[in-house]
């Protein structure tokens, strides 16, 4: 995953279920992948947002706070007749931004479950980390308050998760996107799915 390669088309197959869709991506099971989702996201290239924290994701699979991926390819996005018949799908759905997108990454993740508001705040507050606080220094840019965190953090790979995003939200064209709602669950253990968005494109 060092560079974008430009591969064939997006070709969606016949026994896709769409699952969910938003903005950028759209997710959908496939029998291929039985314990796993396939999602497909709208990407410009290599320093595009949703492609560097999939990398993110790739190159740290032993954290257990990012998701497990199970495969991962980058194809040129065109519109054809099977590509347009299954988007069509996600017409109640805001999905300019994928559509006009000159790649798309598809990548297989596992299945988690969605994590309710509480547990997100309680898992934080076990690890003696404020939710509230982590949003907002994250959102505010605040280095030293960051590193205030991550002192007071007693979970090691949350400081590994904090280290490697700090990093990435210094280009101010990746955008934090840390909320509950992007974060699930794998049994107890909370996964971190989507912390990011580019710059324009929300």
């Amino acid at each position: 995953m060092k560079q974008v390669k430009k591969t064939r088309s997006f070709v969606p197959p016949k026994s896709a279920e769409v699952l969910d869709a938003g903005s950028f991506s759209v997710i959908y099971a496939h029998k291929k992948f039985p314990n796993a989702v396939v999602k497909v996201t709208g990407i410009t290239g290599a320093r595009d947002t949703n492609y560097l924290v999939h990398k993110l994701f790739v190159n740290n699979q032993t954290n257990p706070w990012f998701p497990k991926v199970l495969f991962t390819k980058v194809v040129k996005a065109s519109h054809t007749e099977e590509s347009d018949e299954f988007f069509s799908q996600m017409i109640d759905t805001n999905t300019e931004d994928l559509l006009n997108q000159p790649y798309l990454l598809i990548a297989a993740i596992e299945k988690l479950k969605s994590a309710p508001r509480e547990t997100v705040w309680s898992k934080f507050k076990e690890i003696g980390i404020d939710f509230d606080d982590l949003q907002y220094v994250l959102e505010e840019g605040d280095n030293k308050s960051i590193s205030k965190l991550i002192k007071s953090c007693t979970d090691v790979n949350v400081i590994q998760v904090l280290l490697i995003l700090k990093k990435l939200f210094k280009n101010k064209n990746h955008n934090p996107d840390f909320h509950e709602g992007n974060f699930m669950l794998r049994g107890d253990q909370l996964v971190l799915i989507d912390p990011a968005f580019p710059e324009g494109r929300n």
